[in-house]
């Protein structure tokens, strides 16, 4: 709901905050820390509307009692300055119980369809399941 409403307070809410959060982005990029996390958020969030995001094939294991990672596919759309714009994905959050609530402590997201461009090294083959 929060990246639908753009509201950051509700999606930053959701992660540890701490400076050893760790978020690969989809674009390749690398966020450090839950501070920065919030600050791009707040200069993205006021130019983004019609957010939609839906997730799909979710799948949640726990990691003893207090660890767990969920792993899924996702579509993203949205307006950015007016601009249409739509990525899919596949995602997986590391979580961990922190004075018993549940934070993510580490975002990896990567593209669906990554850039056709780069060349598939002959150890990356695989078959897909």
């Amino acid at each position: 709901k929060g990246i639908e409403s753009s509201d950051v307070k509700t999606v930053t809410d959701v992660y540890n905050n701490s400076p050893q959060t760790l978020y690969y982005n989809n674009n390749g990029t690398v966020t450090r820390g839950w501070e920065q996390d919030k600050l791009n958020r707040e200069s993205r969030y006021p130019n983004t509307t019609n957010a939609k995001l839906t997730v799909r094939d979710v799948r949640i294991e726990t990691l003893g009692t207090d660890g767990a990672y969920v792993a899924c596919q996702w579509t993203q759309t949205q307006d950015y300055n007016g601009v249409s714009e739509s990525a899919t994905g596949r995602m997986t959050l590391v979580m961990k119980k922190i004075g018993g609530i549940w934070k993510i402590v580490h975002l990896h997201t990567s593209p669906d369809k990554p850039d056709a461009t780069r060349p598939v090294l002959p150890s990356e083959r695989i078959t897909d399941n």
